[in-house]
C-alpha cells in the first residue's frame, strides 16, 4: 500500500475510532431536541468535551479551553484588529519550531507523532472557528451600541413630542382645542409603550438564542461532528441552524443524507483502493523516477494526485457531515471537482469585505485579495511550497480580475458581439484561459507534493513541452468553457 498521504492514513482511521461518538451525539441532540430543548447547548457541550477527554487527553481539552478563553478575553476589547493578532499569535504555535515544541508537551507519549499531527489539525480548525466568533461578537457588541444610542434618541424625540403642549388653535376665536389635546397625548403615550414593549420583547427572545457566552464560544468550537475534520461553518450560519425549529423527515431528506453518506463509504473504499494499486503518491516522492517517466505517465501522476485530493477530502468532510445534517446543521458541500482546492472561502467575509471588498477601486480589492492569501499561506503551514501555491493563484485570481474589468468596456463588449458573435468569443476565451489553466494546475502539484514536483512539471510540459500539449489544454479549456 502506498503509505505517502500521511494525512489519510491518520483522519481516515481516525474517522472510523470517532464513528460511535458520532453516533452518541446524533442520538442525545434527538432526545435533547424532543424533551428537554432548553438544554440541548449545555447537554451536547458536556457530551463533546466528554468525548474529547477520553479521546485526546486531558492536558489536550485544557489547551483547546486555554486558546478559547484567551480569544474569548480578547473580545471584550471590541477590536477586531485585536481578535486577528491574538489568533495569527495562537496559530504561531503550529508554525515554527519552538512554539510546536512546547505545544508536544501535552503529549508525552506519542513517539509517532500521530497524535500531535491530530493536535495540529484540530487546533487549525478551531482557530478559524474561534476567530470567526470572536470577530461576529464584537460586530454584534457595535450594532447593539449603535441601536441602543438610536433607541435613546427616538426615546427622547418621542418623550420629547408627547411632553410639548402642542394646542390646536381655533383660527376664527383664538381659542384652544382642549379636547384635542387631552386625546393625543394618552395615544402617543400607549403607542410609544406599546412599541417599546414589542422591542424590548424581540431582544429578548435574540438574546436567548445566542447571547455571546463563552459557553456559545466552546459549544459552537466543540461541536462533535464537525470538530476533527471539518468542514468548517462560520458563526453566523452556525448559530442561525442550530436554533431553528426542527424540520420534518421528508423523503427527499433522507435520500439526501443517506445518498451523501453512501458516496462517502464509496470514494473511501476507492481511496483504499487506489492505494494499493496506482502508486502515485510514492513516486512524486522519488525525484529521479518524476524525470524519467514519459509524459504520458508524467500526465496520470498529476491526474491522479489531483482526483485523490478531491475525493480524500470529500471523504473527511462530507462524512462528518452527514452526522451534522442528521442534527439540523447543513455544512458547505465538499469539493466537486479536480481543479477545486477548498480554501475556506467563507472566512473571506471577515478580510476581503472589511478592507474594502469589490466596492472599492482595482487597487484595494488587489490589496485585500493579497490580505486574503496571506492568511491562507500562513494557516497551510507557512511552507515554502505553499508560499509558492498561494503566490501564483494569487497572480492567477489577478489577472483573471484585470482581463474581466477590460473585457467589460463598452467598446470591446461592442466589438465581441458586432464581429465575433457569441461561438468565437467562448473560443477566444477559452484560447485566453490557457496559460491561467496551466498555471493553476502546476501549482496544484505543487500543493500536492511539493516544490520540487512542481518544478518538474513545469519544467517538462512547459520547457521541455511540444505543441501537442498545449492543444490537449486548448480543447480542454474550450470545453469547460462551453
Amino acid at each position: 500500500q502506498d503509505i505517502s498521504d500521511y494525512e489519510w492514513m491518520v483522519l481516515s482511521r481516525w474517522l472510523l475510532i470517532i464513528s460511535p461518538f458520532y453516533i452518541g451525539h446524533t442520538a442525545l441532540t434527538k432526545i435533547v431536541q424532543w424533551n428537554f430543548p432548553e438544554y440541548k447547548h449545555i447537554c451536547c457541550l458536556a457530551y463533546s468535551l466528554a468525548v474529547l477527554f477520553h479521546l485526546m487527553g486531558v492536558r489536550v481539552v485544557l489547551l483547546y479551553l486555554l486558546h478559547c478563553a484567551i480569544m474569548y478575553a480578547v473580545t471584550m476589547l471590541q477590536s477586531k484588529a485585536a481578535v486577528w493578532i491574538t489568533s495569527l499569535t495562537l496559530l504561531t504555535t503550529l508554525n515554527f519550531k519552538i512554539p510546536s515544541l512546547w505545544t508536544s508537551y501535552v503529549l508525552p507519549h506519542d513517539e509517532e507523532d500521530r497524535d500531535f499531527y491530530l493536535l495540529a489539525y484540530t487546533i487549525a480548525f478551531m482557530q478559524l472557528r474561534y476567530t470567526s466568533f470572536c470577530l461576529e461578537k464584537v460586530n454584534n457588541s457595535k450594532l447593539e451600541q449603535i441601536k441602543e444610542k438610536e433607541e435613546q434618541k427616538r426615546k427622547f424625540d418621542e418623550k420629547g413630542r408627547c411632553d410639548v403642549i402642542q394646542p390646536s388653535v381655533d383660527g376664527s376665536s383664538g381659542r384652544i382645542d382642549h379636547d384635542q389635546l387631552y386625546m393625543e397625548k394618552p395615544h402617543c403615550d400607549t403607542a410609544f409603550s406599546e412599541e417599546r414593549k414589542t422591542q424590548k420583547d424581540n431582544r429578548k427572545c435574540s438574546k436567548t438564542l445566542c447571547q455571546y457566552s463563552f459557553q456559545d464560544l466552546v459549544f459552537y468550537v466543540f461541536y462533535l461532528p464537525l470538530f476533527f475534520t471539518g468542514p468548517v461553518m462560520t458563526f453566523n450560519i452556525f448559530q442561525k441552524q442550530i436554533d431553528t425549529l426542527l424540520l420534518p423527515w421528508t423523503k427527499e431528506r433522507w435520500k439526501s443524507v443517506g445518498s451523501i453518506f453512501l458516496r462517502s463509504v464509496f470514494w473511501a473504499f476507492i481511496n483504499q483502493l487506489l492505494l494499493h494499486y496506482i502508486y502515485f503518491g510514492a513516486i512524486q516522492q522519488n525525484i529521479s523516477v518524476m524525470n524519467d517517466i514519459d509524459m504520458w505517465t508524467l500526465a496520470g501522476v498529476g491526474y491522479w494526485s489531483g482526483q485523490f485530493f478531491m475525493t480524500k477530502y470529500f471523504v473527511l468532510f462530507c462524512y462528518p457531515a452527514c452526522w451534522a445534517r442528521l442534527e439540523g446543521i447543513y455544512p458547505p458541500p465538499g469539493p466537486k471537482c479536480i481543479a477545486y482546492i477548498y480554501t475556506y472561502s467563507d472566512m473571506w467575509k471577515y478580510i476581503f469585505v472589511p478592507l474594502g471588498g469589490s466596492h472599492t477601486g482595482l487597487h484595494w480589492q488587489v490589496l485585500s485579495s493579497i490580505a486574503c492569501f496571506m492568511f491562507v499561506f500562513y494557516w497551510h503551514g507557512s511552507e515554502y511550497y505553499i508560499f509558492l501555491w498561494t503566490l501564483f493563484n494569487f497572480i492567477g485570481i489577478a489577472l483573471e480580475l484585470i482581463a474581466k474589468k477590460i473585457t467589460d468596456l463598452p467598446e470591446l463588449q461592442r466589438i465581441q458581439m458586432d464581429i465575433l458573435g457569441p461561438a468565437w468569443i467562448r473560443r477566444l476565451y477559452a484560447l485566453c484561459t490557457v496559460p491561467l489553466y496551466l498555471l493553476s494546475a502546476i501549482t496544484a502539484f505543487c500543493f500536492f507534493g511539493g516544490s520540487m514536483v512542481g518544478y518538474i512539471f513545469y519544467n517538462r510540459v512547459i520547457l521541455q513541452g511540444n505543441y501537442v500539449i498545449l492543444i490537449y489544454y486548448d480543447i480542454g479549456c474550450i470545453i469547460d468553457v462551453s
